[in-house]
């Protein structure tokens, strides 16, 4: 499971080295694409693009040569060596895409559909384990590619535990936003209270910080499971569990089970739906 962590480090570069990049954290997604306008910008059957938050993005050397090759998308390069490196469109000002074999370790990052089928060269032949999409060109088709090309996206806290187990803080789908069982670490100092309030506390804001991230908030909190090793202690945190959700009133389970840390008192696990804003 690819993990979006804040020690996670993707680098490329073009064919003379002149250009270098870097990007921090993982990918939003990965494609292959067949449309006409970038067999031509590559001069290749098919490009394949991995789209990442721009504001993950640095160049570390080099200057790009732009190209806009139509309304609203420019297309960069390296002016030395002529390596397409860049894809920006107006239309999703958030997030650029890069060549994928213009990564150092393209084979990391496997492409998971393939769009505009339609304008494919008759003798390349599709992989049909990929998802395809045809791609017409009208707007319900874009849409449609956009809600499965760029909607799932990985939050890391930092945490030693999402590294060593494998797995995200939270993980958005389109609007959804599921945030894992949270405890009372401090993830910054990896230290947790002896307090069970103060851990109550804690979970919460860990859960605030990975909701803002996604672009939510606890008023978009629809579900709360709640976890305890002593199922008696529980009320103890209601006072703070108001704090947060009293005016949210999501629906909520408490579970009493035993936790991976004995230093641990209390799980949360919260689901949200972002609103239209």
């Amino acid at each position: 499971m690819s993990v979006r962590t804040s020690a996670q480090i993707i680098e490329g570069g073009c064919l003379c080295a002149a250009i270098r990049y870097r990007v921090l954290g993982a990918p939003l997604s990965s494609i292959i694409c067949h449309c006409a306008t970038c067999r031509r910008a590559c001069s290749a059957p098919s490009v394949a693009w991995l789209t990442v938050d721009r504001e993950n993005f640095e160049l570390l050397s080099g200057h790009l040569q732009a190209f806009q090759s139509s309304h609203g998308v420019v297309r960069r390069f390296c002016g030395a060596c002529g390596s397409q490196i860049s894809y920006e469109d107006a239309h999703s000002p958030a997030t650029i895409d890069l060549t994928t074999v213009s990564l150092d370790n393209p084979n990391d990052f496997p492409p998971n559909l393939e769009a505009w089928v339609e304008h494919k060269i008759p003798w390349q032949a599709a992989n049909q384990s990929l998802r395809q999409y045809q791609r017409s060109g009208d707007d319900d088709d874009a849409h449609h590619l956009a809600e499965h090309v760029m909607t799932r996206r990985l939050i890391s806290s930092g945490s030693q535990f999402e590294r060593d187990i494998g797995y995200s803080r939270a993980v958005v789908e389109g609007d959804w936003v599921f945030v894992s069982g949270t405890t009372g670490f401090d993830y910054a100092t990896m230290s947790i209270s002896d307090s069970l309030l103060d851990q109550t506390e804690q979970c919460l804001k860990n859960i605030q910080s990975a909701l803002r991230e996604a672009g939510a908030e606890f008023a978009d909190v629809v579900r709360v499971t709640y976890v305890l090793p002593n199922a008696a202690r529980f009320p103890e945190c209601w006072p703070i569990l108001r704090k947060y959700l009293g005016e949210v009133r999501p629906a909520a389970m408490m579970i009493c089970a035993g936790l991976s840390d004995p230093r641990m008192q209390i799980e949360i696990e919260v689901t949200a739906r972002k609103r239209a804003a």
